[in-house]
């Protein structure tokens, strides 16, 4: 049997579809749910890195590593020159 496809906004929905996925006025549906998990999951999670790479991480250095990094730097090889092929 044939069904007619109706292109609506970003899918195409029969309407065997639209009863299993809902209409385009579905309301909070499970895709919404799931943005809002995954954004509750990741946002503290980038939030706390940010404030660490800007408040914690200068102050580390400031204190502690700045000193171990110019000892690095100075012990450093120094790169060789280049060489051309003939």
């Amino acid at each position: 049997m044939r069904q007619e496809v109706v292109a609506i906004g970003q899918t195409a929905r029969t309407a065997r579809t639209a009863r299993f996925h809902g209409g385009p006025q579905a309301g909070l549906n499970w895709r919404h749910v799931a943005t809002v998990l995954l954004l509750l999951i990741t946002l503290p999670v980038f939030l706390t890195a940010g404030l660490a790479a800007v408040v914690l991480l200068p102050v580390l250095l400031a204190f502690t590593g700045a000193e171990r990094l110019r000892r690095i730097v100075a012990n450093a090889p120094q790169p060789l020159p280049i060489r051309r092929h003939r």
